[in-house]
C-alpha cells in the first residue's frame, strides 16, 4: 500500500499573545505555506478549553508543546507570556526566529533585527526597559549558541521552507511603537475571564517561571 502526503515536516511552535488570537488561523496558514508544520497553541485549545479543565493543566500542556517542537517562531508583539515561551524555548536549545503579524498570510515577514522586536505595554509596566528586555533575550541566545535568523534545518527528506512571501501592509496595532500602544489594564484574574478580543493584552498559556 502506498501511503500519500507522509513525507516528514518541521514542527513549529507558534507563539503569539492574545491580542492577536484572531490571526492564528492566518499565523498556522503561513507556517504551513513554509513547509512547516504549526503547534499553535489557540488552535490546540483555543482559549483555555472553555475553562473545561483547570488552566493548570492547559498551561502545562502548553509547554509541552513546546518542549515537542522542533523550532520557535515568534508572532507580532511580545506578551509577558510569550516573553516565558521565549525563554523555555532557549532553555531547551530552541532555534527562535521572530516575525511579525498581520490579517492576511502574504502580509506576514520576518523580522531580521532583533532591536525591532518589541513587547506589549504591561511588560514595560513591571519596570522592565525594553534595552533590557532585548539584552537578556540576546544573552540567552548566545548561551545557548543559537543564530536568530539563520534558516531552520530541513527535515529528514531534505525539504527546506519555502522562501518569505513579499510584505503587504500589516494591521495598524502591530506597526505601532511600544509607547504608542493603548492597552488597558484590569486585573489578571479579570483579563483570563472575559476572554481574547482584538484589544486584549498578553496570551496566558504560561507558567510562572
Amino acid at each position: 500500500m502506498i501511503y500519500k502526503n507522509t513525507e516528514p515536516m518541521r514542527v513549529v511552535f507558534t507563539a503569539q499573545s492574545k491580542q492577536f488570537f484572531f490571526c492564528r488561523d492566518v499565523v498556522c496558514e503561513w507556517v504551513l505555506r513554509q513547509g512547516c508544520l504549526p503547534l499553535n497553541p489557540f488552535r490546540v485549545f483555543e482559549y483555555f478549553l472553555s475553562d473545561r479543565v483547570d488552566r493548570a493543566l492547559i498551561r502545562r500542556g502548553n509547554n509541552n508543546l513546546i518542549r515537542i517542537a522542533d523550532e520557535m517562531w515568534v508572532f507580532g508583539i511580545v506578551a509577558d507570556g510569550v516573553l516565558f515561551e521565549i525563554e523555555y524555548a532557549l532553555s531547551l536549545g530552541k532555534p527562535l526566529r521572530f516575525f511579525n503579524i498581520a490579517t492576511r498570510a502574504s502580509g506576514i515577514r520576518e523580522i531580521v533585527k532583533l532591536d525591532e522586536v518589541r513587547f506589549e505595554p504591561e511588560i514595560h509596566a513591571s519596570g522592565v526597559r525594553r534595552a533590557e528586555l532585548l539584552q537578556k533575550i540576546k544573552g540567552q541566545v548566545n548561551r545557548a549558541q543559537l543564530t536568530l535568523f539563520d534558516p531552520p534545518s530541513p527535515p529528514s527528506n531534505g525539504h527546506r521552507p519555502s522562501p518569505l512571501a513579499a510584505p503587504e501592509p500589516n494591521i495598524d496595532s502591530d506597526d505601532a511603537s511600544d509607547d504608542d500602544l493603548s492597552v488597558q489594564h484590569d486585573d489578571s484574574n479579570k483579563r483570563e475571564a472575559a476572554g481574547p478580543t482584538k484589544s486584549s493584552e498578553d496570551h496566558d498559556l504560561h507558567i510562572s517561571a
